[in-house]
């Protein structure tokens, strides 16, 4: 599956109403049949950079008439000072995923450079491995960059903060780290939180 990822830097007291187009942005992509997900999430790190997951079948994605209609209304009354940047895009390929999707309060998302067969990934696995039984845990999808073979990125959804942050500073997650420093010449993942605020569909590979 396909994945087109956008972040978006947005001018401060325009946050409800960029929030509200999104969430209906989403909800329109829902009646494309190559749909299969979307997430919609704050940064934790200020009050106004934001990320959008859009999940599709396969990445030739099309517009019957009446969603290009809507989207061209959509861009169409965009506030011309919605944003202090451009959004970033990029675009991954779904790998890995297990778990219930949707309903999730938290996101920690991993950016990862690890090599397909290193002892790397191999940790990658039996972190995988651990988040199974992790309580509060929701869903896991893993993503490689596409322009980058080693290139990664780690979602984990969870049903809230604490729930992720009691995972993470357990004792069996400083040792993971520890062993992962010695085997990742390209440095340790950067982690980025996120409030969910938005849901919709199924990852899950089909």
């Amino acid at each position: 599956m396909f994945l087109f990822q956008e972040t978006y830097y947005v001018t401060p007291g325009l946050q409800d109403v960029i929030d509200q187009r999104v969430r209906s942005l989403h909800e329109n992509h829902a009646f494309n049949p190559k749909f299969m997900a979307t997430d919609w999430m704050k940064y934790l790190g200020d009050e106004t950079t934001y990320l959008a997951f859009r999940l599709w079948r396969d990445q030739d994605v099309t517009y019957d008439e009446a969603q290009t209609a809507w989207m061209a209304e959509y861009n169409r009354t965009r506030p011309p000072d919605a944003f202090t940047a451009p959004p970033d895009i990029e675009y991954f390929w779904q790998i890995h995923q297990f778990g219930k999707g949707g309903g999730a309060g938290f996101l920690v998302c991993a950016d990862l450079r690890i090599g397909g067969g290193s002892p790397a990934m191999t940790l990658e696995d039996e972190l995988r491995e651990q988040l199974r039984d992790a309580e509060g845990f929701q869903e896991y999808r893993l993503y490689r960059f596409m322009g980058g073979e080693n290139r990664f990125m780690r979602t984990e959804f969870w049903q809230d903060q604490a729930s992720a942050t009691a995972f993470w500073r357990h004792e069996d997650r400083r040792e993971y780290m520890s062993r992962l420093t010695l085997v990742s010449p390209r440095g340790v993942p950067r982690m980025r939180h996120y409030a969910v605020l938005h849901q919709l569909g199924d990852a899950s590979v089909t």
